[in-house]
């Protein structure tokens, strides 16, 4: 497999997981505080782990 394919293999798979966790951070009422942080912060770096295919 080529370096361009596995980035978009990868961003594909990551924006799949951030998708599924922004969900769940929307649906999901009884998340504590602390649940809800560690939840926010997975979100932002898989975010940052994506963009950084970009570069």
């Amino acid at each position: 497999m080529d370096k361009l394919t596995e980035k978009v293999l990868m961003k594909k798979i990551l924006n799949k997981k951030i998708s599924n966790q922004r969900a769940a951070l929307k649906n999901v009422s009884f998340v504590n505080q602390e649940e809800k942080i560690k939840l926010e912060n997975s979100i932002k770096n898989l975010e940052d782990k994506r963009d950084a295919l970009n570069d």
